[in-house]
């Protein structure tokens, strides 16, 4: 700031033998101020470390289709690690699932995606215990359990639980990958990727 006040008021005026001058320091103020027609008008790209984390048994088929989906949308740094066992507080036996926000809000080293094929849940729609795909709190977690088999909605909720985790909420865009599945997965049957709304407040991290 203080460079750019110098300059305009040097350019104020005449400066002695070399008219040209002020000239010349008025387009460098320009530049300086506002930047020149080359400089860069988007966020320099980013990589993001990120764990993919299976919980229990997961098959292998549904991991390498997971990692490859988060590899092809994302700038990543993926490392895959051996499954791990659900911590057993976490068990809910009444409903006989697995509570899926303790999970995501524990801290970890990297930004974590679990994978799972077992029943989770969470607080949700009204209910203490609602079944889901997947939740997001710090890191996210992914259930094939209701899925039925639908590998083209497990990218979709792989992708939606990944984009919680930079701070996008819900969107109320139709075709949007972000939009609130309200309890229905075939709310995105229409959605591929993100819409220019969310794409725009993470672009640095997508591919």
């Amino acid at each position: 700031m203080r460079f750019a006040l110098c300059v305009s008021n040097m350019c104020s005026r005449n400066i002695g033998p070399y008219p040209r001058l002020s000239t010349y320091l008025s387009a460098l103020l320009v530049c300086t101020t506002f930047g020149c027609g080359h400089a860069k008008s988007h966020l320099e790209k980013q990589v993001l470390n990120l764990t993919l984390q299976p919980l229990g048994k997961v098959s292998k088929a549904n991991i390498q289709q997971v990692g490859t989906t988060l590899n092809r949308t994302f700038n990543v740094r993926l490392s895959i690690e051996k499954p791990i066992p659900f911590p057993k507080q976490d068990w809910y036996a009444p409903r006989k699932r697995w509570l899926a926000d303790p999970i995501v809000a524990t801290p970890t080293k990297e930004r974590t995606l679990y994978l799972a094929s077992v029943d989770i849940s969470r607080p949700a729609h009204g209910q203490a215990n609602f079944g889901v795909l997947g939740c997001a709190n710090g890191n996210a977690i992914v259930s094939t359990f209701r899925m039925k088999g639908n590998k083209d909605l497990l990218d979709k909720i792989a992708i939606h639980e990944i984009g919680h985790t930079f701070g996008l909420p819900h969107c109320p865009n139709k075709g949007c990958i972000m939009q609130d599945l309200v309890g229905h997965a075939s709310t995105l049957d229409g959605s591929t990727t993100f819409c220019p709304s969310c794409r725009a407040k993470i672009g640095q991290w997508l591919k």
